[in-house]
């Protein structure tokens, strides 16, 4: 049941990104909305943060994981392991988002199609980083001779 919980909550991520992005793209495309910043600093620190966010989603559940004491043995409940890895994935997956916020923001306000465009590429991903047994067994690092069971 719980592992049905991570796919709503990555479900509910996902399209927190993606409505912002697509509403922000109507309003600018169809002439709403006149964005008016024409300064470039807002996106030059927005690629600084999706670039950051990529970075910090792949190391820092991986530093984290190292310091989570797992259950040991020759096989392992997946229920003993959903928590630890329920939180690692949260932050994989907010720090993505934030960052694509981010990009939506600066697209309405700048009208960057570049801003857009990056905020699409972290939606893939965090669409890609979706929650499975292998991703679970490759995030907390455990080794191919432990068996994960139901």
């Amino acid at each position: 049941m719980r592992e049905m919980n991570l796919r709503i909550i990555h479900l509910a991520i996902s399209v927190g990104l993606v409505i912002p992005l697509g509403v922000f793209y109507w309003l600018v495309s169809s002439g709403q909305v006149k964005p008016s910043l024409t300064e470039p600093l807002l996106f030059y620190v927005g690629m600084f943060i999706a670039v950051a966010a990529v970075i910090v989603s792949r190391l820092l559940p991986a530093a984290l994981a190292g310091k989570l004491k797992l259950p040991g043995g020759g096989s392992v409940r997946a229920t003993d392991l959903l928590a630890p890895y329920f939180q690692l994935k949260i932050i994989q997956w907010a720090v993505l988002e934030g960052a694509g916020l981010y990009q939506a923001v600066v697209y309405y306000l700048t009208g960057a199609e570049a801003a857009l465009i990056i905020g699409g590429v972290l939606f893939v991903l965090l669409l890609v980083r979706r929650p499975s047994r292998e991703d679970m067994r490759k995030m907390l690092g455990l080794p191919d001779s432990v068996q994960i069971i139901d």
